[in-house]
């Protein structure tokens, strides 16, 4: 890192990685779905510059964060989603 003290860098980075999410609904008594979701990130290393970079400590918690961010709002969405309740009425 010593030598690249004062030079300009190239800041483009290649990052690579997978998120994974799982499934498994239900349907609850008043006829909702509970998508019961779970999610995985995962983050291999990164390219800086030509130098190889170890993320998944510094990210991954990050990234695990995000992801269950979404998935919460995602399940909520489903959960308040009266479709399944309203098809099962009509029958």
């Amino acid at each position: 890192m010593g030598s690249l003290t004062g030079r300009m860098l190239d800041q483009r980075a290649d990052l690579r990685g997978n998120i994974t999410k799982n499934a498994r609904p239900s349907i609850l008594t008043n006829w909702r779905m509970e998508p019961n979701l779970t999610g995985q990130a995962n983050i291999g290393d990164a390219n800086l510059a030509g130098m190889r970079l170890n993320l998944s400590r510094e990210v991954k918690p990050l990234l695990d964060r995000a992801v269950n961010e979404q998935l919460g709002a995602l399940q909520t969405r489903i959960r308040n989603n009266p479709a399944i309740e309203l098809a099962a009425r009509r029958e």
